[in-house]
């Protein structure tokens, strides 16, 4: 090694290394050296790169350059020293052409050099240009070490997983724990999971953290099932989850409703005292709330020390989902009197309450906080604010949505289609599909059945005969069960009960109940006992257990004084065990929503919504709607 003639107070440092314990103050030297003329003859090796990995460690940019200047006033280049860490710097300073620079000057990189350069690339974003370096490397007859593999496998896609793969067993790394869990991480990643599989049982020491990384790729994938596979082979051999996998395991278990894990997951929670995490509980209220325990969803929100807008939204998404759509305003109050701001996930949850519930006023107040927000130009939250004006038959309202959206897809379309067709106004749907082929979209089933339903919501036989030539002729679209489902549905309640049974002998697939349920309702309404006969007996065939084909029945027989079938109906529906769940209702007083069940008198309680259903009650027989009183004896309801 040469002698080359260096500065005292750089010399002093580079001695100081030699003892650890003045490591701090040999840093604090290279901060403070000046260009002094004292020279003195050093064997700089053995203690200058210790010093630059400490400005490494450091991530001290500037001392390195301090000393590089020290380094070039005597006439030395700092890459004779200290290439490889001073390209690891770069990368860690986020500085990829200064990596490339000092690389560049390296005359013969040693397998370090390579290493730093590959490792820069790797974690600044640049995999492509990491494994032609790579390929450079193995040119100049340099064996790869598993330091310079890892980085690789970090940055890899699934072609180069398979060539490193193949690197890490032809340089004889096959048994080494890390590049395995590494290797088979990487697989999982980007959904190689056979392979993923396959290395990860050759990893002879499996720890949590490889069992987290291949659960986690498979649950990335969908692989839902795979994942509690998985779950219980870790259980066999013995090992206890960690967060990661607890997390995991509790979004599979939420998605395929699998309440038994999710519940023993739960168990895991408390005992490991992770329940106040806020990502571990808002994956159990998501689990609790699709599974429609909402009480204990509820509950677990109401334990978490620090609540999000995901807390709420998971709370808010299994309301919506059950049926409790009423709760969702409730809690809504609560989210904001806790300052935590809604997201877009928020208002679509609280939006889609509104239009279940027909909750106009909640829905326009709900839209001035959308408008502050400024989700209202969002496209999801529009086409959920127009689905909501049109189902409660303002078009009007629902088109000045639309207008304002900067761009439409067909549910946008779909929605406003469905709410002009409700409202009898055929001469601008018309226009509508029209404007909408002019725009590029045509037409799909899901649109035809929005405005087929529409139709029959009003009784407008003749206008959805034209819709269905439309979509039949016009754009060749092949009717599904749900279009002829909304048809059938329409000609039952126009009193057209064959044209409505003709559909069943066209059908493309054999029905779900819901058709045939559709046309026992016309049959009860019109007083067709023998067609709704074979209604019923069709709809109790699919599904013996639903209790509203007892009672449509029952009332088609009370309602033609059969009585004495009517009773044996309700021997049949005891067999079956098929009880109704009293209906459930809902009343708007002064921007309030108030909850009713049928036959229920909680309600009588709140003199406001007593006074409102009695003026409703009034209203509706003033204009001609009066109750099948005569069907009403026959009828049974149990919860």
């Amino acid at each position: 090694k040469p002698r080359v003639q260096f500065p005292l107070h750089l010399m002093q440092a580079c001695k100081a290394w030699r003892d650890p314990s003045k490591h701090s103050s040999a840093f604090l030297w290279t901060r403070r050296s000046s260009f002094a003329n004292v020279r003195e003859e050093v064997r700089i090796w053995e203690s200058l790169p210790a010093l630059f990995r400490e400005c490494t460690l450091k991530r001290d940019l500037a001392a390195v350059q301090h000393l590089q200047l020290l380094l070039a006033s005597h006439g030395l280049d700092i890459i004779c020293f200290c290439a490889d860490h001073l390209i690891r710097l770069f990368a860690l300073s986020n500085s990829l052409s200064n990596a490339q620079q000092a690389f560049a000057r390296v005359s013969k990189p040693s397998l370090y050099t390579w290493n730093a350069i590959i490792y820069a690339h790797a974690m600044l974003g640049t995999p492509n240009a990491s494994f032609m370096l790579y390929q450079s490397m193995l040119q100049c007859c340099l064996l790869p070490d598993r330091v310079m593999l890892l980085s690789l496998l970090k940055a890899c896609d699934i072609p180069q997983s398979m060539l490193l793969h193949h690197h890490i067993v032809s340089y004889g790394f096959e048994s080494d724990t890390v590049l395995a869990t590494a290797l088979a991480n990487v697989h999982a990643k980007n959904g190689a999971l056979t392979e993923a599989y396959k290395s990860f049982k050759q990893t002879k020491k499996r720890d949590v953290v490889s069992w987290g990384a291949l659960m986690t790729g498979h649950l990335q994938h969908g692989y839902l099932s795979s994942v509690l596979e998985l779950f219980k082979e870790m259980q066999h051999e013995g090992m206890c989850p960690d967060r990661v996998i607890i997390l995991c395991i509790l979004k599979a278990s939420s998605q395929v409703g699998s309440m038994t894990m999710g519940r023993f997951l739960h168990d895991e929670v408390l005992r490991t005292g992770l329940e106040t995490d806020l990502a571990v509980g808002n994956t159990l209220i998501d689990m609790y709330g699709r599974s429609g325990n909402v009480d204990e969803a509820h509950r677990i929100l109401q334990r978490l020390p620090n609540r999000d807008a995901v807390s709420w939204n998971a709370l808010f998404a299994g309301y919506v989902a059950h049926g409790y759509d009423i709760l969702v305003f409730k809690h809504f109050r609560k989210m904001q009197q806790e300052g935590i701001t809604a997201s877009k996930v928020t208002y679509l949850c609280i939006l889609k309450a509104c239009i279940n519930l027909a909750a106009l006023t909640q829905g326009w107040l709900v839209h001035e906080h959308i408008i502050k927000s400024a989700y209202d130009l969002d496209l999801e939250v529009g086409n959920s604010l127009i689905d909501l004006y049109a189902k409660c038959g303002l078009p009007e309202e629902a088109y000045k949505v639309f207008c304002r959206l900067p761009k439409h897809d067909l549910v946008s379309w779909g929605a406003l289609l469905a709410g002009y067709a409700q409202v009898g106004n055929h001469e601008f749907v018309w226009n509508l599909l029209s404007e909408m082929k002019d725009q590029g979209f045509v037409p799909n089933n899901i649109i035809f059945t929005s405005i087929f339903s529409a139709c029959g919501r009003t009784g407008r036989v003749e206008e959805a005969q034209k819709y269905f030539a439309e979509m039949t002729v016009s754009y060749k679209i092949i009717p599904s069960i749900e279009n002829y489902s909304c048809l059938i549905d329409l000609f039952g309640r126009a009193g057209s009960l064959d044209e409505a049974q003709q559909f069943f002998e066209i059908l493309p697939l054999q029905p779900d109940a819901v058709p045939w349920k559709s046309l026992l309702t016309s049959c009860q309404t019109h007083g067709s006992t023998h067609l709704g006969q074979h209604c019923f007996e069709e709809a109790v065939h699919l599904d013996s257990e639903d209790a509203t084909n007892y009672v449509l029945m029952s009332r088609l027989y009370a309602g033609t004084h059969l009585y004495e079938n009517s009773s044996k109906l309700q021997e049949m529906r005891r067999s079956a065990h098929a009880w109704k769940v009293p209906g459930r209702g809902w009343l708007e007083v002064d921007e309030e929503l108030y909850e009713f069940i049928m036959g229920s008198r909680e309600h009588d309680e709140c003199g406001q919504v007593s006074g409102k259903i009695t003026r409703l009650g009034k209203f509706l027989m003033m204009e001609g709607h009066v109750p099948h009183l005569d069907a009403t004896p026959q009828i049974e309801d149990k919860t």
